[in-house]
């Protein structure tokens, strides 16, 4: 590789390392045979996006417990057990990988300390993971992590991760044991049904509605055995910015843009602005900005200040206010009010979809089923044109038959104008039920009538009909 590659990749990765949401893992590491919870692949995520990747070493990680309830949704007085319960078992998991290059063996976390006085708890990364989380050199994915929080399922998460490092081939292929193996569910699923509607089936959904990338899929048989499945990867287009995420912020040391730290000052203006009157200090509102999420702040001021306006007694309206700036309820139910619309709204429009899908599907069989019709008026006519005195063979055929071939109003309305070739050639193309008799007539005599259908047949089958 020149020193112009290494110099533009190395500015990659201090760029990737310096943005709150994007992440590089090691190939290696996203196809490791592991069996984690949500809410454990969540802390890890936490803890890679926490780390300098442009750096050559890894620092113990400090999560607090503030930030272990936005990650979790976790909202108990049994929090610090939560907290003490999840390190542990992350301390305890296993990560596994081995290829014709390389094999690593570690647990999820080498160690964890919890400060259960002061809330906060520090873990450490594994060694034996560094190579594959510090300066990466190749072989190696970039992550937007605002789409895996949104997840609910750690298989979602999985194969979240896996689309990402296949994106730009379009698909990747798993052998069924080899995917369980991958996702730490060997002895889980032994039934190919219940693995396919609880995890892949589950991971593809949570996908569609929530990532800007999901997949289709392919099984591979081999008779009625599904050996191996083939993953297609397709871009999502429901992500918008109206989609709340959880707001991880690395511990980077770099200067904020003129852009951020305006923002920053108008948003704390605009803040105090709304609770200046009731003993709220900028200090206050700056704090306030540092450790919670705008949205919240506003959804707590704006509760309290419609209480004050609709005369409840409030005895101290600063630190009601404090408090429910602080309580992260109302902005919970909030961003799942905003989840659950966007999830409507995105079964509404597949709903609409479907529909839309159904009538253009309708419109392309009659437009096929015309142009058969036509074609084979067409060679029915030439027939007709270059034998003058078959049209006589024709009504003889269809005397005999008439119930069964034709409307025999139309038949006898033909029958009592002047019959001649030329006559019935006219009536036959003027009248519908004349035609579909006279077709049925000629079709059994004129083989070349139902060759047509060859060239038709591939689009029917297609389309789901059959031509007659």
């Amino acid at each position: 590789m020149s020193n112009e590659k290494n110099d533009k990749r190395d500015k990659a990765i201090n760029a990737i390392s310096k943005d709150p949401y994007r992440i590089i893992k090691g190939n290696p590491i996203i196809n490791a045979k592991f069996d984690i919870s949500a809410i454990q692949m969540k802390i890890f995520l936490h803890m890679i996006a926490s780390i300098d990747q442009a750096k050559d070493s890894i620092p113990i990680i400090k999560i607090t417990v503030k930030d272990f309830q936005r990650l979790t949704g976790i909202n108990s007085n049994n929090i610090y057990a939560h907290v003490e319960k999840e390190a542990m078992k992350m301390r305890e998991k296993r990560i596994f990988f081995s290829n014709n290059k390389i094999t690593f063996d570690a647990n999820l976390i080498s160690a964890f300390v919890y400060y259960k006085d002061e809330g906060y708890f520090t873990l450490e990364i594994p060694q034996a993971l560094h190579p594959f989380l510090l300066q990466i050199k190749e072989n190696f994915t970039v992550l937007d992590i605002r789409n895996i929080l949104r997840l609910d399922s750690v298989y979602a998460m999985r194969f979240y991760e896996f689309c990402k490092e296949y994106e730009r081939f379009g698909k990747f292929r798993f052998d069924v044991d080899e995917l369980k193996a991958t996702l730490g569910l060997s002895a889980r699923y032994k039934n190919y049904f219940d693995f396919k509607k609880k995890v892949i089936e589950q991971a593809k959904k949570e996908l569609s509605l929530n990532a800007e990338i999901y997949f289709e899929y392919q099984e591979i048989k081999n008779g009625k055995k599904v050996e191996s499945i083939e993953f297609h990867i397709k871009k999502n287009v429901i992500i918008n910015d109206d989609v709340q995420t959880i707001s991880i912020i690395k511990n980077t040391d770099f200067e904020e843009s003129p852009e951020s730290t305006t923002d920053l000052a108008s948003a704390v203006n605009q803040i105090f602005s709304k609770v200046k009157d009731y003993e709220i200090t900028l200090k206050t509102v700056e704090n306030w900005l540092k450790e919670i999420p705008e949205e919240q702040i506003i959804l707590g001021i704006d509760y309290v200040l419609n209480e004050v306006k609709t005369g409840k007694k409030i005895t101290n309206v600063g630190g009601y206010l404090n408090q429910m700036v602080r309580n992260p309820i109302l902005f919970e139910k909030s961003t799942q009010t905003k989840s659950e619309a966007l999830k409507k709204k995105q079964q509404n429009k597949e709903e609409q979809k479907k529909q839309d899908d159904a009538k253009k599907l309708e419109a392309k069989r009659e437009e096929l089923k015309v142009a058969f019709s036509n074609a084979k008026r067409e060679v029915a006519l030439k027939i007709l044109v270059s034998n003058p005195e078959l049209y006589l063979l024709v009504l003889n055929k269809l005397q005999g038959s008439l119930l069964g071939q034709m409307n025999y109003n139309s038949y006898m309305n033909y029958c009592e104008k002047r019959v001649s070739n030329e006559s019935f050639i006219q009536y036959f193309t003027d009248d519908a039920s004349f035609f579909a008799g006279v077709m049925n007539a000629m079709t059994s005599e004129f083989p070349d009538i139902m060759a047509v259908k060859t060239q038709f047949e591939k689009t029917a089958n297609r389309l789901g009909i059959q031509l007659i």
